[in-house]
């Protein structure tokens, strides 16, 4: 099954095995991979929000804002900064899952290197408010 955005006013699409969903698309919300169109990291992050729960998107935006190491991934920026993410939040009033959004932006963090990391802080500072440990 293959999700795709049409622009507001696009034509219709119906074709089988794609759900086709109509929202707003900014212009600078679209990259290319490999020549395809998609959407960029921040958006996709912000799209996930509407089905992933805080904790899922905590992890995903974690992933997205981490710092790579050069020698095992090729590059040493992250996919998109903090920043971005906000940037991307703000500008989409109204967006079904923009509550989740504002939630787990707050608990992304920049140091966090796997899934397993991010869901162990979540874990360790649940209803405390606070970190208890910083991550590296």
């Amino acid at each position: 099954m293959f999700h795709v955005i049409r622009p507001e006013g696009a034509a219709h699409l119906n074709r089988p095995h794609v759900v086709v969903h109509r929202m707003k698309l900014y212009e600078d919300e679209v990259t290319t991979v490999d020549g395809v169109p998609v959407t960029t990291v921040e958006r996709t992050w912000l799209d996930m929000a509407e089905i992933l729960t805080v904790d899922e998107l905590v992890v995903m935006g974690d992933s997205c804002v981490r710092i790579p190491r050069v020698e095992f991934e090729g590059r040493d920026t992250p996919l998109c900064t903090l920043g971005d993410l906000q940037r991307v939040i703000d500008r989409h009033k109204g967006k079904r899952g923009l509550r989740k959004a504002k939630l787990a932006i707050q608990l992304i963090r920049i140091g966090s290197d796997s899934p397993q990391e991010s869901l162990l802080r979540l874990a360790s500072t649940s209803g405390a408010g606070h970190q208890p440990f910083g991550t590296v």
